[in-house]
């Protein structure tokens, strides 16, 4: 996209009624925080419990029955954290946009997205895949630590 294109966009997201509405209702900035807490939480819970045990732990769990009891709480914690992330990035629009640490933020989720995709076909028998899958469990859980730290970064940024 073409810097023109990418300014107009902003424009639009900026001025959308979405945004005014952010911007002048004062709960909405933290009813958005809380829930993108709890969506970290519900997020990082199961895939932090499934790769421990990628890893080794709590082998009495058999690992698909484990995944199938986890897997749609990670995937709503998910999507709340991409409708709060939303609501946030409207909040502030400019300043987030033109952040490195967001566009590391967002390039990592994409990878760790992209590791959890590629883990889940690998461990089900389904992927050729040369990684290890301890490997990945390690990889998911230091991609989702770095997104966690480059979010109360970008929370601290003026």
């Amino acid at each position: 996209m073409t810097a023109a294109g990418e300014t107009g966009l902003l424009a639009m997201a900026e001025a959308s009624a979405l945004a005014r509405f952010t911007e002048s209702t004062p709960w909405v900035e933290p009813l958005s925080g809380v829930l993108h807490l709890v969506g970290l939480v519900m997020l990082l819970g199961p895939v932090w419990l499934l790769d421990l045990r990628l890893l080794g732990a709590f082998r009495q769990l058999p690992l698909v029955a484990l995944a199938q009891a986890v897997q749609p709480i990670a995937a709503s914690g998910f999507l709340l954290l991409v409708l709060t992330g939303g609501l946030m990035l409207l909040k502030d629009t400019a300043m987030l946009t033109a952040s490195p640490v967001m566009a590391w933020k967002l390039a990592i989720i994409l990878l760790a997205s992209w590791n959890a995709l590629v883990s889940r076909r690998r461990w089900l028998g389904g992927g050729a895949n040369s990684m290890p899958v301890w490997l990945m469990a390690f990889l998911s859980i230091f991609l989702w630590l770095l997104v966690l730290g480059l979010g109360w970064l970008l929370a601290r940024q003026p």
